[in-house]
């Protein structure tokens, strides 16, 4: 929550001033950011793993405490920030550190190894041409670290929120910059943090140590997925033995198809419960998928479900409890995606849905308009999307949806 290309008449003084370092105008505590900035130990730990040296740009570094601490693990470390009152308060870093906005570095192509983007993009007006300027100065075996919130797990208001984006954002316009990415979520469901490497570089292979709240080549997905993407979300324990502990109800897998096509999709699932009558309910977005039936007599249960839909971006499988009381744990978790076509998803559509859009298909086939405008163009409801306008009418050039 460092820095911003305003869109506003504020300046980026009126915004990152000491009202915003000590929770005035943000989410930051009263005592200051100086005492409740956060402990970057394992993300260095992370970094030099990864990149054991070499020269490291964090952009929107506030007070400066990443590239210090970088410093002292022997990298070149540098930070930039828009605020000139962040970069004063530690004058002892004031070396290393200097001010600019994210949008234009005045920096050389391909000058650094690693380059950070923790809370910034959120900030900005225009946080593409930020993501550009980061994959730009990284090296041909450089990485990409950051994090942003999701809006759809964010519910504080930010008034220097200005670009909040689901994760399938931010994942599509890295790879549209030929990008490798891993990500996960980790402490809170909307803390989206993503690494990234060029795609077709060495360091590629290492970014599946990037798991979902540990650093391992041990996934908690096994099978053969090729384009789908299953993930750990939000409530879920600790993994011990391949097995996690469902910690909050709901609990939720994140589901991504970064493609532009429907994907098929195969789940088994091994669920051990302790003795108790309850039922736990599978649920794609909000079609449910599969209700287990618990019973005291039944410990271990294997869970197939076959043939799910995926439309294109980032969905959840929920998993909840009525009425709640055993304690579950999901482990062996293997997966296979296979291609779908777009006729099958609309088939599989709710019946009022698939006739709204099936109407309106049949119309523009006697109009054949140039463009078209669909206004709440997502079909589905709060919990995610169950298909596109592109999955009835195609890619009709410059649609649009609001």
């Amino acid at each position: 929550m460092k820095e911003t290309t305003l869109r506003s008449s504020h300046s980026s003084k009126d915004l990152y001033d000491r009202n915003y370092y000590f929770g005035v105008t943000s989410g930051y505590p009263p005592e200051g950011y100086a005492a409740a900035h956060p402990d970057w130990t394992a993300w260095l730990s992370l970094i030099q793993t990864l990149r054991p040296q070499g020269r490291l740009l964090d952009i929107g570094c506030a007070f400066g405490y990443l590239p210090s601490e970088a410093r002292n693990r022997g990298y070149q470390a540098f930070g930039c920030d828009v605020s000139s009152y962040a970069l004063r308060q530690e004058p002892v870093f004031r070396p290393f550190l200097f001010q600019t906005n994210a949008h234009q570095l005045p920096l050389p192509s391909g000058s650094f190894d690693v380059v950070t983007l923790f809370d910034v993009l959120e900030h900005l007006s225009d946080p593409v041409s930020c993501l550009t300027e980061a994959v730009r100065l990284l090296r041909p075996e450089g990485i990409l670290v950051g994090a942003t919130p999701d809006p759809l797990f964010f519910s504080r208001k930010e008034e220097t929120h200005f670009y909040e984006r689901p994760p399938s954002f931010w994942i599509d316009r890295l790879s549209r910059f030929g990008m490798e990415v891993r990500f996960r979520f980790s402490v809170e469901p909307y803390n989206f943090q993503f690494l990234a490497a060029r795609r077709g570089s060495q360091i590629t292979d290492k970014l599946r140590i990037f798991q979902h709240d540990y650093f391992s080549e041990e996934p908690d997905i096994t099978g053969n997925m090729d384009d789908l993407v299953l993930l750990p979300r939000h409530g879920w324990g600790e993994l011990k033995n391949g097995t996690r502990e469902m910690v909050a109800n709901p609990a939720t897998f994140y589901l991504l198809n970064p493609t532009p096509e429907p994907r098929r999709l195969t789940l088994r699932l091994n669920i051990v419960v302790s003795p108790h009558f309850s039922t736990l309910r599978i649920r794609f977005n909000s079609y449910v998928v599969k209700d287990l039936h618990l019973f005291s007599e039944k410990q271990v249960y294997e869970v197939d479900i076959d043939n799910l839909l995926v439309p294109p971006g980032g969905h959840h499988l929920f998993f909840e409890l009525f009425p709640g009381g055993p304690k579950v744990y999901v482990g062996r978790t293997e997966a296979m995606d296979l291609p779908a076509t777009r006729e099958e998803l609309c088939l599989g559509l709710p019946f009022d849905l698939y006739q709204r859009y099936q109407l309106a298909l049949e119309i523009l086939k006697i109009l054949k308009p140039k463009s078209v405008l669909d206004v709440g163009g997502v079909i589905g409801d709060r919990d995610g999307h169950l298909a596109v306008p592109a999955d009835f009418f195609g890619q009709v050039e410059e649609t649009s949806a609001i």
